[in-house]
């Protein structure tokens, strides 16, 4: 199940991304460095206060994955130079209890899902040389529509 996050689930998200921004490193891929110190992960924070933040529950209702669905803030501003109507994913994230689940599969199948409701169009990014997130988002039904700045910009609609 998909739900809105709770307050006292910020820490754990904050721990997932902490983890994952690790592993990241340590494969060399320049994403999300700024999760490996405490103060770069009070984003997960402003998301929960700003309504942006949901996750994926086990059937205990446990999270074990999250995602930001935002509106246009200052990062996809300096991306995306037009003024469509768009969410904008940011964070997904799956703990290790989630892993091999096809979970962030559906988290952006279900966020396509909302946007659409919502007359939306639904737009992520990622380092241009994480082919293996370029590879993904394009197997989930998004189009690359263009690189910024070394970022890869997508779009589902």
């Amino acid at each position: 199940m998909i739900r809105r996050a709770k307050q006292e689930e910020i820490g754990r998200i904050k721990k997932w991304l902490h983890e994952t921004a690790i592993s990241l490193q340590q494969k060399e891929i320049q994403q999300w460095q700024k999760f490996l110190t405490a103060e770069g992960r009070e984003v997960v924070a402003a998301d929960f206060h700003k309504g942006y933040l949901y996750v994926y529950t086990n059937d205990k209702d446990e999270p074990i994955a999250s995602i930001s669905i935002c509106d246009k803030e200052e990062w996809d501003a300096s991306l995306w130079k037009d003024d469509k109507e768009a969410y904008y994913v940011h964070r997904v994230v799956v703990s290790s209890a989630g892993k091999g689940q096809s979970i962030g599969g559906t988290l952006l199948t279900w966020s396509k899902q909302k946007a659409c409701k919502e007359g939306k169009v639904l737009r992520l990014d990622c380092v241009e040389e994480n082919y293996f997130l370029v590879s993904f988002y394009k197997n989930k039904g998004f189009k690359q529509v263009g690189t910024v700045n070394g970022f890869a910009l997508f779009e589902a609609k």
